[in-house]
């Protein structure tokens, strides 16, 4: 008996580039040497460091016979500054596949060279040496379309010396699909907002992140007047809910995040008056462009809403966004509900559901819709104009602060 022809290389590779689970590409790079360089291709896409670990990595990387290089396409380094990452960063352009870099916790001294392919930036609790030093960075982008900041400072800010970089003609402003910003209240944020305040310099983005402490929303709302035109997503948290939005003419999506703890008496006046007032503001600015979908993050434990009165949302009930006659599409409902973690098959953790309750429904989710859904003027279902979309989870990204 014959053996069997070998498949030609050309095809089990195209068959192995459609794989992502990685347990089964870990089972095709062992099955021969051939079958290596294409299992790769999920294996190796995250690399993630502290600055201990660089001068390692480094060695590794320079090998000859090392193509893992060529698969990252992303990287995330923390506490660099304690090993020798520029070494790592001038490598960064030969990365073909590189698309997202995300910096924590980093003294920032680096000079970063043009990194063309790189489209997402996320840096978070970064001290630059100088907010002319973070402007150079981003010059050295010209691909970026998402940028993340959490925390950023500068040196002058905290009375450290500040680094000086060459003068360099002014950058243009940046063309972002989305802007995520997260300031931490300190003298640095100041120079920040000038920037963004600034018509020449302020970045345009699709799509807008925006959790600003309530001291400076002043300076923030000459932001969104300046980029109103272009913002077609929205998502503010908590005081920043009290922001003018009627420049915003082509918003489509609206997320809102409000975070009163546990307390009953902030959650009412939210509930009563600071999220009707925003709803109708936005009636009012968009009956040409109206929004499509409207997300709300409800961040309470689900005790708290026995405690609740239907008079509490009464205004949210007439408010024409709630009403059949809404233009709305979805309105979706982020409910926070203690212990509802799924696993990668999609099950909820044993005994998740009361012993008694009703199948599959999870306490949170059941007074939701017999209590506080019929508050707001929708049936229990969900169902009808506009649709409402549940969501149930342990807790949500960046809701608790």
């Amino acid at each position: 008996m014959s053996a069997p022809q070998a498949l030609p290389p050309e095809l089990t590779d195209t068959i192995i580039s459609h794989i992502s689970h990685k347990p089964t590409l870990c089972s095709c790079a062992l099955v021969c040497r051939s079958w290596v360089p294409a299992s790769r291709h999920a294996l190796f896409t995250t690399l993630s460091a502290r600055g201990d670990d660089i001068e390692s990595l480094l060695a590794l990387l320079s090998t000859a016979e090392n193509t893992v290089k060529r698969q990252f396409q992303r990287v995330e380094l923390s506490f660099a500054e304690n090993g020798p990452t520029q070494a790592l960063i001038r490598l960064f352009p030969e990365c073909a596949a590189l698309r997202e870099l995300r910096l924590d916790s980093t003294m920032y001294y680096y000079d970063f060279p043009v990194v063309p392919q790189l489209t997402h930036l996320e840096l978070s609790k970064i001290q630059f040496g100088s907010f002319a030093h973070f402007l150079a960075l981003l010059s050295r982008l010209p691909g970026l379309k998402n940028l993340k900041l959490e925390y950023i400072e500068w040196a002058a800010a905290r009375g450290w010396a500040a680094v000086e970089v060459p003068d360099e003609e002014s950058m243009a402003p940046l063309n972002l699909d989305s802007l995520d910003i997260m300031l931490s209240g300190d003298r640095s944020e100041e120079e920040f907002l000038d920037w963004l305040g600034d018509h020449k310099s302020a970045p345009r983005a699709k799509h807008l992140v925006a959790y600003i402490p309530p001291f400076r929303l002043a300076l923030f709302q000459t932001y969104l007047e300046h980029t109103a035109t272009t913002i077609t997503r929205l998502h503010l948290y908590d005081r920043a809910h009290i922001l003018s939005l009627q420049s915003l003419t082509s918003l489509q999506f609206l997320h809102l995040t409000y975070n009163g703890g546990q307390d009953v008496a902030r959650y009412t006046t939210y509930f009563s008056n600071t999220l009707p007032t925003l709803l109708d503001t936005l009636l009012l600015a968009h009956r040409d462009a109206p929004l499509a979908q409207l997300t709300i993050d409800l961040l309470f434990s689900w005790t708290l809403t026995m405690q609740f009165s239907p008079q509490v949302f009464e205004r949210l009930k007439e408010n024409r966004y709630f009403t059949r006659e809404s233009t709305l599409q979805v309105v979706h409902f982020n409910v926070v509900c203690p212990g509802h973690k799924i696993d990668e098959e999609g099950r909820l953790a044993p005994g998740h559901y009361h012993t008694g309750g009703d199948l599959h429904v999870c306490a949170a989710e059941r007074l939701f819709r017999t209590r506080l859904l019929p508050f707001m003027g929708f049936p229990e279902g969900g169902n009808g104009k506009p649709r409402c979309v549940i969501w149930l989870a342990h807790s949500f990204d960046r809701a608790r602060r």
